[in-house]
Parts: C-alpha cells; structure tokens; sequence
C-alpha cells in the first residue's frame, strides 16, 4: 500500500491540474479567474485562426477610448497643425506664450486672423478641441496611475474564431448567446438569455496598455492567449489579475436590475458598478506580446432572482462544476502618487459666457468673453 502512495499522489496531482478551477476573487462585484477550462491545444488553434487571417482585412480600430488618449494621436495633430501655420506664416502672428501650443495658436488666430488660416488646419483644430474635451471627462489621476500612453492594437474577433469560442461561452454562461453561432446546444438551460455586445483580439506590444474604464456590458470574459504582459487591473479594488495561458477571467461591470442602462436593446441590464473600472497594464520588456480576446455579453432578460449579483446566471456545467478556490489567483495593487501627465487642453475651469455648457477656450484675446469652442466657431 505504501509503495503504491507516490503513484496515487501522481494522479491527484494530473486530475488537479486537468480539472477546471475557479478563483472566487469577488462575489460582488463578481470577478472569477477560471483556469483549465481552454486547453493548451485550444490555444494554439485560436493563434494559428489569427495567423492565418489576411492582413488587409483585419485593421487597428481607431475609435476606441484607448485610441483617444494615444500620446501619438496628439503628437501628430500638433505636427498637422504647426506645418499648416508655418506654412501660411499665420504662426509668427501668435502671442509668444502660445506658440509652444499649435493648438492654442490656432484658436487664437482663429479669432484674431482668420485669413492667415488654411481652411484644412481650422478643420484640424476643431477635430483635435472636440477630442480633447471629451477626453477632459476622464479622471486625470486614474489616467496618470495607469502609466497610459499607447494604445493596443485592437480589431474585431473573426468569424471563424468566435465558432470555437461558443463552446468556452456555453462552459461559462450555460445558455445560449445571440449573435454568437454554436451556442445553442445550452437552450433550455434555466439562466437569462444573452447576447454579444461587442468581441475584440488585443495586442499588446512593449509600452502599450489601457486606459481605465468601465466596461457598458454586464458580463465580461477575457481569454488570455500568452502568459506576457501586464496585469489586468482593478485600481479601485487594489486587485490585479496576471495573465496566463489559456487563463479566462470573468467579471461584471453591473449588478442586476429590472431595467436597461441606456434604455436601448443590447445595453447593459444592470446598474453600472464604479468598482470595476479596470485597464489592461503596461506591457513593459518582454519577449513576445500581450494576446488576448474580449467578449462582453448583456443579459436579454432579468426572469432569474439574482439578488445583487450575477453568479447565479453563470450556470455553465463546467464553471459549476469546477473545483473552487478563494482569491488564491488576485494580486495586490499598490496606486502609485504620481504627477498628472499634462493634457495640451486649451478650456479654462469657466463656464461658457453665452450661457451653454460647454467649458470655455482658455485664450487671452483682448476685448473677447470666454466662449466654447461651438460658440466660438458660430457667434451669435
């Protein structure tokens, strides 16, 4: 019997590793690490499905919140900007303090010399103030935290992919998903329909990462496909997640509800949850790239009494079944104090004077009010 002990532990410790777990990080707001449910040889057929899709039809996105902020976004239409005035000679013309600023002299001539302006660098600086506005909602310390400055490549899950991706989906929702083909072996399951709201592959390559957000879904289920890069944070929980190989994380940016946040179909059922702004870390030096795939689902119906949170609704047979640890998986979070990174933004704290919402242009011209940059554009 003693002699058969090392055998008997061999295999507890093969069945231990071949069976699914899932780490229980959070119950509310819901964050489960689930390791051994996608296969290494799952793995590597989802790679080789990307290696094999034709380059030209499968670009970076550019309208992502993360493409907004990309240091090389401002850059660029700064060098737009600066070559248009030079080039008109409308530039010498700026008051000194602003010429630093290709934005800020533009507006300003805008205003005071329109005629040295070509009619495509006005159109520049409408389109980079709109942008940096938006990007003013932000909260510039989460941002500065995060360490953001490029983003990821980004683009949508191909057709192929999400057929092998179905049936990880059914292992974790347990029911079927509209929009996602091969997921209807789980009808009839008693869970909430769903539907796919968005699906995403990212590629993280050195010194790009994420910005912090929310994600407008109520399930979230990212598919780690490489065990480089950095970790998926959640500042405002102190907690971050490492990537791993085959690795699923799951987590939910709402707690259930009985009506729709944004009050359209396909929006997210629950309320929004502040506790899951979250980002993907800085992919610092390493050998190969941060390769992951994203899938955001929204519950189609709240039938289920969910009570608070979502776990109920995750009735996939092998998440249920799967052994279950408690924030074994989780890292802790220290948040740096850091500097703000400067935001070349050219609006004061003020009002705009004509009486709108919008927050004025902070330029000095003389004999001028603060108006928005609309306002600005359309006097009167």
């Amino acid at each position: 019997v003693l002699g058969a002990l090392p055998a008997l532990v061999r295999f507890a410790r093969s069945w231990t590793q071949r069976r699914a777990t899932v780490d229980v990080v959070r119950d509310q707001p819901l964050i489960w690490v689930v390791d051994g449910l996608c296969e290494q040889q799952h793995v590597q057929q989802l790679k080789e499905i990307l290696d094999q899709q034709d380059v030209s039809f499968v670009r970076k996105t550019d309208a992502y919140v993360d493409d907004m902020f990309d240091e090389r976004r401002e850059l660029q239409e700064d060098a737009q900007m600066l070559v248009s005035m030079m080039s008109s000679g409308a530039l010498q013309m700026a008051p000194s303090k602003y010429q630093s600023d290709p934005l800020r002299s533009l507006l300003w001539l805008a205003m005071q010399r329109p005629e040295l302006l070509q009619t495509s660098a006005w159109d520049i600086g409408q389109l980079s103030t709109t942008r940096r506005a938006w990007c003013a909602q932000w909260n510039p310390e989460d941002l500065a935290r995060s360490g953001f400055r490029k983003s990821a490549f980004r683009c949508k899950v191909p057709e192929e992919m999400l057929s092998h991706l179905a049936p990880l989906v059914v292992d974790v929702l347990g029911a079927p998903v509209q929009g996602l083909p091969g997921t209807d072996s789980a009808r009839g399951a008693v869970a909430p329909s769903w539907a796919l709201r968005d699906t995403t592959v990212v590629r993280y390559q050195q010194d790009e990462s994420q910005v912090p957000h929310i994600d407008t879904s109520d399930v979230t289920m990212l598919l780690y496909l490489s065990d480089d890069g950095g970790h998926t944070c959640f500042p405002n929980l102190g907690c971050s997640i490492p990537p791993r190989e085959g690795r699923i994380l799951v987590f939910c940016s709402t707690s259930p509800s009985n009506r729709r946040f944004g009050g359209f179909a396909g929006s997210a059922y629950g309320e929004p949850l502040d506790a899951t702004m979250h980002y993907g870390g800085l992919m610092e030096k390493c050998n190969g790239e941060k390769l992951i795939v994203q899938l955001l689902f929204a519950a189609e119906d709240s039938s289920l009494p969910l009570d608070g949170s979502w776990s109920p609704a995750l009735r996939g047979a092998k998440v249920r079944e799967a052994g279950r640890t408690q924030n074994m998986e989780a890292q802790s979070m220290t948040i740096p104090s850091v500097a703000r990174r400067r935001q070349s933004l050219v609006f004061s704290n003020r009002r705009c004077a004509s009486g709108c919402k919008g927050l004025a242009l902070d330029l000095e011209v003389p004999g001028a009010t603060k108006v928005c940059v609309h306002c600005w554009q359309h006097p009167g």
